[in-house]
């Protein structure tokens, strides 16, 4: 798994990252509401089969370049297997690995670790990280064991858990409480999922349990609203959006087999196997109007996450690379290549305008910001 070359930081990576992260005495930084955004993170999940780990690049807007590896060219290690989640909060990065069941504690200067948390030897049962939540100093973190852990920012410690559903994915944060979607994926086999939990971040206690779609994996909230893509079953149930009410009760939006969210869209791949790029539907949902409207973009080869940063005005696709597959019968067809390098396609997040490619490493999963 220790293939990779070591990679020196650039000198404007850490003139980016310095800028960002120092504080005005003036002007006291909250990290619960960022102002700035000058850059985004790639964590990489790499193919654990094929030995090949994950790692974290860094976009810089200003200078419109990459940075590869930079945890390991700061520390010379690599994150571990299956970078998961992360999330920028303070002047630090916390990043959760699935496969090695850790989470690292980057400082957001010199992408040095500060501290590596084995989840293994901590009390608590959560052990495998799949999302995570920055709020009012602890950062919440689902657990594909079952629980929703809180990790205290000052001690640098996992301080409580709650117990949820089973194998919970993407949550997020909505009027004061966590939406946890519990996609019981460790039991596929029979049947995915159909709850969800709500966890109350002040009490932290589960306050409700409802019924959604087939395999929910991921809630979105702009404050007012909120919604939840359920991934259904691959095959015979399709992707869908639900805008969930205040009841509780949700209400399709639109199939999709990968979401973004921000700026008062939804954005919406639908992509089943074995659609091509070419024949997906992208499409957005206004919020405002409810309306959905064909999305005109420069498409990537075989997109893997969506993530807008609405204070900078960007909007990014993550993508694999394409390669062609020898079929059992001699034919061929063309897919995504999970162990070759991706890359990034950075838009403008109002017309959309195509502005730069970036490579990036292999397995593009997850994409948060440099915000302060």
């Amino acid at each position: 798994m220790k293939n990779y070359k070591k990679i020196m930081l650039p000198a404007f990576v850490l003139a980016l990252t310095l800028a960002s992260c120092e504080k005005s005495e003036e002007e006291p930084w909250n990290p619960d509401a960022p102002t700035i955004s000058n850059g985004a993170y790639i964590l990489n999940q790499g193919n654990s089969y094929n030995h090949i780990d994950g790692s974290l690049n860094l976009i810089d807007y200003t200078a419109s370049a990459s940075s590869l590896s930079v945890f390991k060219g700061a520390n010379g290690r690599t994150l571990g297997d299956c970078p998961q989640c992360g999330v920028a909060y303070g002047s630090k990065l916390y990043i959760g690995m699935s496969e090695s069941r850790t989470i690292e504690i980057v400082d957001r200067s010199t992408y040095k670790s500060l501290k590596q948390i084995r989840l293994d030897d901590v009390k608590f049962n959560g052990k495998t990280p799949r999302s995570m939540v920055a709020h009012d100093g602890a950062i919440y973190i689902s657990m594909y064991e079952g629980y929703v852990a809180k990790l205290d920012t000052l001690s640098a410690a996992v301080s409580a858990e709650v117990k949820v559903g089973p194998n919970p994915e993407i949550m997020c944060l909505h009027k004061g409480k966590l939406y946890v979607p519990n996609s019981d994926g460790n039991n596929y086999q029979v049947s995915y999922g159909k709850t969800a939990s709500v966890v109350d971040i002040n009490s932290f206690t589960v306050t409700d349990t409802f019924d959604t779609g087939l395999n929910p994996y991921e809630f979105f909230s702009d404050g007012n609203h909120l919604y939840l893509h359920c991934r259904g079953d691959y095959f015979t149930v399709p992707g869908m959006v639900y805008e969930i009410g205040s009841d509780l009760k949700g209400k399709e939006i639109a199939e999709a087999t990968l979401v973004g969210f921000g700026a008062g869209k939804l954005y919406l791949v639908n992509q089943p196997y074995p659609k091509t790029t070419e024949e997906a539907d992208y499409k957005v949902y206004d919020i405002a109007s409810g309306k959905i409207s064909d999305w005109n973009i420069e498409r990537p080869d075989y997109a893997s996450a969506i993530a807008v940063d609405e204070l900078s005005g960007k909007l990014l696709i993550a993508s694999y690379i394409l390669q062609t597959y020898t079929n059992p019968d001699g034919s061929t067809s063309t897919g995504a290549d999970y162990n070759a390098p991706g890359y990034v396609n950075l838009y403008n997040s109002t017309s959309y305008d195509f502005e730069k490619k970036f490579g990036i490493g292999s397995g593009p999963a997850y994409i948060f910001f440099n915000t302060k």
